[in-house]
């Protein structure tokens, strides 16, 4: 499936003295593999590119990253930054594909409701969006919750996936824009799918991020996608995938620059550094971790520290934590549903003499405790502070037995 993007800012859309014929040149400031060079790994890479645009006076950065789960899935992470040099009235994350239908749902399922729309309908004076081009408009009204957009092809069954966290207030509009050259199977002559996200004020410290999987003949394997900050200013993602059976935690870090920190007291997670991704694969043959720095100084998680050279990139992969590297689901004891979970979930030992119930990270870092003794006991993930990954939940009878299960949460 072919496939564009682009943030526009303050709705102009100028390329110089005339369309097409002169623009602002886009500067490669970052990337792993280098050019010409072999990748440390075979399931991580990513490039940064720098915008000073002066024919519409802003100012952009763009991190994507190819990231393989498996041999037969990946996902495409796109972090984009934007802003006004003077004004930041809105900017506008757009993304267009061929297909024949395109759907819009919040992340439980329900649609998006879309009005039609004349805002997209006409090009700012002196501007060439492409706004005008823009036929059978339709816009929602501000939401702050999760967004999934779905382009869809007849041909194939294939879909393209496009998954855009909450927290931040944006509308969401769909159009169909002129017909895509060069495409086969008769898509050159239909009309191409657009999706619009358009965010008030700047789009540099609340970046859009934006997570594509494509898929055929199969329902995608992305669970989940959440905004990682540094206060409030997005920094990254967690990306949560089910592959065969396996929970795969993808931690992304995308900072604006090689100098930048991240430190999360809550996941144990910190770096040093422009780009890196901690995964913690989890199932019923694999307890791993792995870490990557694609350019950058120090990560550390779960007790691991991944220090770089002079290259600035560095990889390694190792089990769990030891305290839960043999750690197997005792499931005739213990049951802990609806797992995976994104909000409340229970808590069930199939025996009286609870002396300990104790929710634990992939660190080995005890997030919730109770010692009341109840055999059933319900929980808000979201009041204990539990973000999308992988935990453990242990409980301990009075003969100090333990029993293990692990709990994903997606948010």
């Amino acid at each position: 499936m072919a496939g564009h993007n682009t943030v526009i800012a303050n709705a102009s859309g100028k390329s110089g003295t005339s369309w097409g014929t002169t623009m602002s040149k886009v500067n490669l400031i970052a990337c792993e593999p280098k050019v010409y060079q072999a990748p440390i790994s075979e399931n991580f890479s990513f490039s940064t590119q720098y915008l000073d645009d002066t024919y519409n006076s802003s100012l952009q950065q763009r991190t994507n990253s190819i990231i393989r789960t498996s041999s037969t899935t990946a996902y495409f992470y796109d972090i984009f930054r934007s802003k006004g040099k003077t004004t930041n009235n809105y900017h506008d994350y757009i993304y267009h594909n061929i297909g024949d239908a395109l759907t819009l749902k919040f992340d439980d399922a329900t649609n998006v409701p879309l009005t039609a729309s004349t805002k997209y309908s006409t090009d700012l004076s002196g501007s060439v969006t492409g706004w005008k081009y823009f036929e059978s408009v339709k816009s929602s009204t501000d939401t702050i919750k999760a967004v999934e957009a779905t382009f869809t092809l007849n041909t194939g069954s294939r879909k393209m996936n496009v998954l855009m966290p909450s927290g931040i207030n944006r509308e969401y509009a769909t159009a169909l824009a002129p017909y895509t050259k060069g495409v086969i199977n008769g898509y050159s002559s239909k009309k191409t799918p657009v999706i619009t996200i358009r965010q008030q004020g700047e789009a540099w410290d609340k970046a859009f991020v934006a997570v594509f999987e494509p898929t055929q003949s199969t329902a995608k394997t992305i669970k989940s996608v959440t905004n990682l900050y540094t206060g409030t200013k997005v920094v990254g993602a967690v990306v949560v995938s089910v592959v065969a059976g396996d929970t795969i935690t993808d931690y992304i870090l995308s900072h604006e620059n090689n100098t930048s920190t991240f430190n999360d007291s809550q996941t144990g997670l910190s770096f040093v550094g422009r780009f890196a991704i901690v995964r913690t694969k989890s199932g019923a043959n694999i307890n791993e971790l792995t870490m990557y720095i694609g350019d950058g100084n120090k990560l550390v998680f779960g007790g691991e520290e991944l220090v770089t050279d002079a290259s600035k990139k560095a990889l390694k992969t190792v089990a769990l934590n030891t305290a839960l590297r043999n750690v197997t689901d005792n499931n005739t004891m213990l049951s802990v549903f609806p797992n995976p979970a994104s909000g409340m979930f229970n808590i069930k030992m199939h025996k009286d003499d609870i002396k300990l119930i104790t929710i634990v990270d992939v660190s080995g870092r005890t997030i919730f405790e109770n010692n009341s003794g109840a055999q059933q006991i319900s929980i808000d993930s979201n009041n204990i502070g539990l973000h999308a990954g992988l935990y453990f939940v242990k409980v301990m009878d009075k003969q100090n037995r333990t029993y293990v299960k692990k709990l994903t949460i997606h948010k």
